[in-house]
């Protein structure tokens, strides 16, 4: 696996190096699997945009700049991914 060293440097650190190692082998496995799969990507990618969506409209009400940042950065990935769809039938 292409990210197995990752989960071994991880794996020497005291007390938590055994769950670190699994986290990241899990974690590197979804990105693998994802990265194999065009239906999880685009619905990963959709995921996240909402995800930024809704915590930038609960960081506007605490923290304006943060939630227009975030807000921006959704804006920006849907646009990216409306121009992908587009373009690549």
């Amino acid at each position: 696996m292409f990210f197995s060293p990752i989960s071994i440097i991880v794996s020497y650190f005291p007390l938590l190096g055994g769950f670190l190692s699994a986290v990241t082998s899990f974690i590197f496995g979804i990105v693998v699997n994802i990265s194999n799969n065009i239906y999880l990507k685009k619905s990963f990618i959709i995921g996240t945009v909402i995800t930024l969506f809704t915590v930038a409209i609960a960081w506007i009400w605490y923290r304006p700049l943060m939630g227009l940042a975030l807000f921006s950065l959704g804006i920006a990935i849907s646009g990216l991914l409306y121009f992908y769809v587009k373009t690549h039938p």
